[in-house]
């Protein structure tokens, strides 16, 4: 039965993550989603590397202050499972060796630096809704020199932007 409601579900999150791909694709130290020929993304998150050397600011920084204008981000993903602490108890698998960070090192640099995502890809969401994510973002990312000069400073973002 729920694979008769699959186009329904999955055509809106197509096309919402086209439309923020089409906003986002502008902005520089931003890396969308890729998909390759002849394949289709169904977009369960829509994960976005974030450089913050391009971007001029951290990634914990840049989500905190899209976070502020009312836009759920996640940073990272999931942990890398070698890392998790059931392999690190060794709980799970009884093999010789250990888990040890550095063993997958882009992994942990996605889930530990680089990567956020969001959520509102979903059916249902408003052709505004989905506006005011790419805003949101793209309005954060236009600060992001006034947020990296307050990075380590503790001041909100609300009060860097005029709010």
């Amino acid at each position: 039965e729920q694979l008769k409601k699959l186009e329904a579900l999955t055509i809106p999150r197509i096309e919402a993550a086209e439309f923020l791909r089409s906003r986002w694709s502008r902005i520089p130290g931003l890396t969308l989603p890729a998909v390759q020929p002849d394949c289709r993304h169904v977009y369960y998150v829509f994960a976005v590397q974030h450089d913050a050397r391009i971007m001029g600011v951290s990634r914990q920084r840049f989500v905190e202050a899209v976070r502020a204008e009312g836009v759920p981000l996640v940073e990272g993903y999931v942990e890398p499972l070698y890392l998790q602490p059931i392999y690190q108890q060794r709980e799970a698998v009884q093999r010789e060796g250990r888990y040890v960070r550095g063993q997958c090192p882009m992994a942990e640099r996605l889930h530990g630096e680089q990567l956020w995502y969001t959520t509102l890809v979903y059916a249902g969401l408003s052709p505004a809704e989905l506006d005011d994510v790419a805003l949101a973002v793209e309005k954060v990312a236009n600060e992001a020199a006034s947020l990296a000069r307050t990075e380590g400073a503790g001041r909100r973002h609300a009060t860097l932007i005029g709010q």
